[in-house]
């Protein structure tokens, strides 16, 4: 992938988006996106590329996508430490940039929503 599809991607996780809150922040936190290689650590250290798109601005947490997902075996958003090489837990990666928001921000989830 490259930046030009990085985006065009997100805009369509937006347009997918129905809860103002979630792009109202995306708004406020959407940063150009950069390619970075995570080290998988459930393997053997594959490397693969994954895109920052945004930034929490709380405790060193960005938000990233993977194509494939966690370790290209999972979901695609995820939430890594901005100085991170790695990947990390794969609860902390997600289905949808909506979901990944809800968990990495203050931006609270609707009552009774669930990842779908």
């Amino acid at each position: 992938m490259n930046k030009e599809q990085i985006a065009a991607l997100i805009e369509k996780e937006i347009v997918g988006i129905q809860d103002e809150a979630v792009i109202a922040w995306l708004a406020d936190h959407l940063i150009d996106p950069r390619s970075i290689e995570l080290l998988w650590e459930y393997g053997n250290n594959e490397a693969h590329t994954a895109w920052i798109v945004a930034d929490t601005l709380q405790r060193n947490v960005v938000v990233a996508f993977c194509q494939g997902g966690h370790g290209a075996y999972g979901d695609p958003w995820g939430l890594i430490f901005s100085d991170g090489k790695h990947f990390g837990m794969d609860c902390a990666w997600f289905p949808s940039l909506q979901a990944a928001i809800y968990e990495g921000s203050s931006v609270p989830a609707p009552s009774g929503w669930e990842v779908p």
